[in-house]
């Protein structure tokens, strides 16, 4: 049981980690600004994709899992780019609209 507990403060502080450096390249390369909380509930859609991946492990074996990675992986990547891509975008608009009917 110490170790399931250590296992879950390692994946919990990478996560929040992964969501913090994210949030600091898209500050840095002035993509977004995407509140953190919403990167941290983007970035933990893995998790579901990482449940597939371990029930195609139980019923297919090793090589299940493996296709079950790349097929879920690429779905994750194409979700979490064309989520990003839509909030970005509203963002940036609703900025523009803000910035607009300020200065009437």
């Amino acid at each position: 049981m110490p170790e399931l507990f250590i296992l879950q403060s390692f994946v919990l502080f990478f996560w929040l980690f992964e969501t913090l450096i994210l949030k600091g390249c898209m500050y840095f390369m002035n993509i977004g600004n995407l509140p953190y909380m919403e990167l941290l509930a983007y970035t933990g859609y893995k998790f579901v994709a990482l449940c597939f991946v371990v029930i195609a492990d139980g019923v297919f074996g090793t090589m299940g899992s493996y296709v079950a990675l790349v097929l879920f992986g690429g779905l994750f990547a194409w979700f979490f780019h064309s989520t990003i891509n839509r909030s970005i975008s509203s963002n940036a608009l609703g900025n523009i609209l803000k910035e607009v009917s300020m200065n009437k």
